[in-house]
């Protein structure tokens, strides 16, 4: 069973829309629950001027907007910009956000393919089959000769059940 968290932030009149997802968000605590759940598919695009538009008018967080944009202008990696969000809002707990930050640090040690297939089953995961196929196909067209053979395997296998799951068997 869910706990419920109050969200004790300010909510948008004007939501942050996600581009990758289409997801509206309304809250700063939104924020945090949509950075932790959807880690393999946010990318650098993801901190942008909306977002900082977001926090800083919409939420009314001008300390973490400046902070974000300051990181951003810095080039800061994308884990340090999205633990720093995720620990001032204060809706997750700092085991939480320890183990968040594990993965990010896995990310950012991870080849631009292995991103790019963790994205691509987080997609096949969620049921959002067009995306994945997108992620697998531009896997197999741009990194066959870099990856390993078992790697690929595990590619063209989950291509095949992203196929299979749209009853497009004959492509799968």
């Amino acid at each position: 069973m869910g706990k419920i968290i109050l969200c004790r932030g300010k909510k948008a009149d004007t939501p942050l829309t996600v581009l990758q997802t289409g997801v509206k968000l309304y809250t700063a605590e939104e924020l945090c629950y949509y950075i932790y759940n959807n880690i393999y598919i946010i990318t650098n695009d993801f901190v942008s001027d909306e977002l900082i538009h977001f926090l800083r008018y919409e939420t009314k967080d001008v300390p973490l907007a400046g902070r974000v944009e300051e990181l951003r202008r810095n080039n800061a990696g994308l884990a340090m910009i999205l633990v720093t969000i995720l620990k001032s809002v204060d809706y997750y707990s700092v085991s939480e956000i320890d183990e968040i930050s594990g993965m990010l640090s896995t990310l950012d040690s991870q080849n631009s393919y292995e991103r790019l297939r963790s994205r691509a089953d987080t997609y096949l995961d969620r049921k959002n089959y067009y995306k994945a196929i997108d992620c697998y196909r531009q896997i197999i067209k741009e990194y066959t000769k870099e990856a390993s053979g078992a790697f690929m395997a595990g590619v063209h296998h989950n291509l095949g059940v992203a196929y299979a799951r749209m009853f497009l068997y004959e492509d799968a």
